[in-house]
Parts: structure tokens; C-alpha cells; sequence
């Protein structure tokens, strides 16, 4: 590893080490993710269209069967145009205390824009909650804090709409537990990554962004201020002052996942492959210039890198990113979107301000900005 990578990966190591996460005593006691289904819906596939046609064979330990339940890909598809009422029932999942219920959500048609019901059915009392997708054909993120779930309560999900009214639901969880938050600390860069697998809160002092490619060009797509709620399993660039922010886990939350190149994980690992693809981390450039903080190489020629826990990397398409290397957040954060198809008759010039005819390996300034090439 060369003496640059070494350097970029030190800051990325402190950078990571100033986070922590605030955890209560948690466990799983409830999970469905519907991966063997292989119907239509959801998933990557076409919302809307095409017919429920298999049924959905739920696992009797976990579920009460009911009819007018349908494969999705790779997930549930709750009642279908000749039979839209449906529902499905978890069984007693013999827990007292605090938990919080999770599931992805979405709506197959527009119109009627209807409402999916979870009802929390106990002993002593029924519990009914309305989840409004304010837009179909995509998933959304729910979840629910419940304080005092008892031994024999069960939960039910509920479709009672028209014709037009089919849900989808998947990764249905149920954890132990109350609320967690996370402290985020800003260094004197003013920027960090974050990724979380569950929703956190925007506290004041702190603005978030997610990045997504449009022309061959960067813009920052969602931004999240104060009391927004991010969606989980989402990579994001923080801005702040240095300082360390608190982020609570909201008691409800109703979120989408936004169009999004920052990806990330909650461990420590090597990043998967993909096919043509490079990946970029939050850093200095290889000169480790002030004020050059931004998304470059995490190692030689864009190959995957070690992520850090809770941190967020850029992953290119090689058509997107071709010979750049990497370039300042700088670039993104003034509204000037960053270019990275390379046009003809650009004005190239090296750091000493001489002209050049072509590019060079190294820093160069192209129409007055920087940008790094291997």
C-alpha cells in the first residue's frame, strides 16, 4: 500500500472512530422476509401489472393461515383484484416488554390510494393503526415503537380495500427493546458519512444529503435538516460544525429510500464487487490539501476498499466515473453539479498554471476545477 492510500485510510480510520451507538438489550423475536416467493411485484419487478397467480404458502409456526394471499417477488402480495380484502395474522409471540415493529410496505396501483391497517390485538385491548403511502409502486420503510407488548398479543396486517387496493409487505421484524440513537461526530472538515440499518431523527446543527447521477452528472438528491427522519439502510453525507450530534430513533416512521449512489453496511468489511464499478471514499485528496475533503479513491484504480462500520462510500458505474479519480464534495455542495463525462476543448492547466494540451496523470485544473486522473 502506498505511503497516499495509507494516509487517506488513517483519516478514514479517525473519522470512523468517532461515532457510537446507543443500544438497549435487543433481540429478534419475529422475522419474515418472503424470499422463496417468486410471483410478480416488488423488488426490481413491475408494480401494477400482472396477475396474482401463486399463492402464498405462509409457515404455520409463525403465521394463522388465511386465504387471498399471493407470491410477490420475493415478497407478500395481500389480496389480489377478484379478492382485495385479505389479511394476515402473526401467532402469540410470548414476549412482555418494549419492541419495535418494522416492515416494508407499498401500494400497487395509485388509485385509490388506500390505507394498509396493522392492528395490535391483545387480551385487555385492540390497538388499530392506519400507514398512509402517499405514493404507489415503491416500498416504504414503516416502523412502530410498541412500550408495553404483552405475552399474548399477535399482529395483524390488514388489506380491507377495492379491487385496486393489493398491498405488498416484506422484511417484517419484530425486535425487543426500546429506541436506539447514534452520536456522530464532525471533525474539522465539516463532513462525515453515515449508513444505518434503522431511522434516525435529524438533530439540529446537521444536514444530510444523498447523491444520485442524472446526465452524467452528481447532484445531491434528498436533504435532510432538522427533525426530518432519514430512511434506514441509507448512505448519507453529514454537514456540520465539529462538534458531536445525538440521532434518536423516531417512536414511528414512514419513510421511502430515495435515489442513492452512497451505499454502506454496519460492520466492518471489505466491499462486494459489482460488475464495472468504482468505489470512492470521504477524504483529502492524495496531497492532503485543506479544504479538498471529498469522494476519491479508496484504493489503486477504484477497486473495493475495507468500509468502516456506520460509514458511507460512493460506488460509480465506470461509464459514470471513466478517468477521474475523485474530486472535492465542494463541487456538489456549491449547486455546481460535478461533471464527469470529460468534454472536447476543455482548458486543461497543471498546478504550476501551465497549459496543457492533453491530460496528465496527477491533479489538473479542467475549466477552473481540480480533478485527480490516474
Amino acid at each position: 500500500m502506498n505511503l497516499q492510500f495509507t494516509k487517506k485510510i488513517s483519516l478514514l480510520l479517525l473519522l470512523s472512530t468517532l461515532c457510537y451507538l446507543h443500544l438497549s438489550a435487543q433481540q429478534v423475536i419475529f422475522y419474515e422476509n418472503f424470499n422463496t416467493y417468486n410471483g410478480s411485484g416488488g423488488n426490481g419487478e413491475d408494480w401494477g401489472k400482472g396477475r396474482a397467480k401463486e399463492k402464498a404458502d405462509l409457515d404455520p409456526i409463525k403465521w394463522e393461515s388465511h386465504e387471498y394471499l399471493y407470491q410477490g417477488f420475493k415478497c407478500l402480495r395481500l389480496g389480489s383484484v377478484t379478492h382485495p380484502s385479505a389479511s394476515i395474522i402473526t401467532k402469540n409471540l410470548n414476549y412482555q416488554g418494549p419492541c419495535i415493529l418494522s416492515l416494508r410496505a407499498g401500494l400497487w396501483k395509485s388509485k385509490p390510494l388506500k390505507k394498509l391497517q396493522i392492528k395490535i390485538m391483545r387480551t385487555d385491548k385492540d390497538s388499530l393503526i392506519e400507514v398512509e403511502f402517499k405514493q404507489a409502486g415503491l416500498f416504504y420503510y414503516y416502523q412502530l415503537y410498541i412500550p408495553n407488548m404483552t405475552e399474548d398479543t399477535r399482529f395483524a396486517f390488514i388489506n380491507e380495500g377495492s379491487a385496486k387496493n393489493i398491498f405488498l409487505l416484506d422484511d417484517i421484524k419484530i425486535i425487543t427493546g426500546i429506541p436506539t440513537s447514534f452520536t456522530q461526530t464532525i471533525s474539522d472538515v465539516g463532513y462525515s458519512t453515515l449508513y444505518f440499518n434503522r431511522p434516525l431523527v435529524m438533530p439540529q446543527g446537521l444536514v444530510a444529503h444523498t447523491i444520485y447521477e442524472k446526465n452524467y452528472q452528481l447532484y445531491f438528491n434528498q436533504t435532510y435538516n432538522e427533525g426530518d427522519i432519514l430512511p434506514p439502510e441509507t448512505g448519507l453525507v453529514l454537514q456540520g460544525s465539529q462538534g458531536s450530534y445525538t440521532l434518536k430513533e423516531p417512536m414511528q416512521a414512514c419513510e421511502t429510500y430515495p435515489e442513492n449512489l452512497l451505499k454502506g453496511d454496519t460492520i466492518t468489511a471489505m466491499i462486494e464487487e459489482e460488475n464495472k464499478h468504482k468505489y470512492y471514499m470521504l477524504s483529502l485528496d492524495e496531497y492532503q490539501t485543506p479544504g479538498s475533503i471529498g469522494f476519491y479513491y479508496g484504493s489503486p484504480n477504484g477497486k473495493p476498499f475495507v468500509s468502516q462500520s456506520y460509514k458511507a462510500y460512493l460506488s460509480l458505474h465506470e461509464e459514470l466515473a471513466k478517468r477521474i479519480k475523485g474530486f472535492p464534495i465542494s463541487q456538489i455542495t456549491t449547486g455546481c453539479p460535478h461533471q464527469l463525462h470529460l468534454e472536447k476543448n476543455n482548458s486543461i492547466y497543471d498546478l504550476q498554471g501551465r497549459k496543457r494540451n492533453n491530460i496528465q496523470p496527477g491533479l489538473q485544473i479542467i475549466n477552473g476545477k481540480k480533478y485527480i486522473f490516474q
